[in-house]
């Protein structure tokens, strides 16, 4: 993702809630959110310090709202997000990832597998905000 004045910048987790219980569905958000900042750090914005000189890595420096999507649209969303163009952060949290502990295994699996055809449990999308308003314009926010 090129580097975008915050206002340009949109981000937006969007999950199937019917996956599971809340432990899931916060793992789910959590993994994607990690994914989200690996590729954008700026997202995170710089370390800050508070008066008694206590430093911290801030939370975000874009709202990061949380939608809810069943898994046929998960799956269009993200045949439309794999479309778009440089600059753009797509992360995917297939099904088959939640059995998977060992990243070196999962890349290898994940080689194997077609995005298109799998059970997905959440989307994050990161880039101009007029592209993840169009993928997420209609979603409502996860209750």
């Amino acid at each position: 993702m090129t580097t975008q004045p915050a206002e340009d910048t949109r981000v937006a987790v969007v999950v199937d809630p019917a996956q599971g219980g809340p432990g899931l569905l916060g793992n789910t958000i959590a993994t994607i959110a990690i994914g989200l900042g690996a590729a954008a750090p700026q997202l995170g914005g710089p370390q800050l310090v508070d008066r008694a000189g206590y430093a911290v890595q801030p939370s975000a420096t874009v709202p990061v709202p949380v939608l809810q999507a069943d898994p046929d649209v998960l799956r269009e969303l993200l045949a439309r997000a794999l479309q778009g163009d440089q600059g753009r952060i797509v992360v995917a949290f297939p099904g088959f990832a939640r059995s998977m502990h060992d990243f070196p295994a999962y890349q290898l699996e994940f080689a194997r597998r077609d995005l298109a055809t799998e059970d997905l449990h959440g989307v994050g999308l990161a880039g101009p905000r007029k592209w993840v308003a169009s993928l997420t314009g209609s979603l409502r926010l996860l209750r």
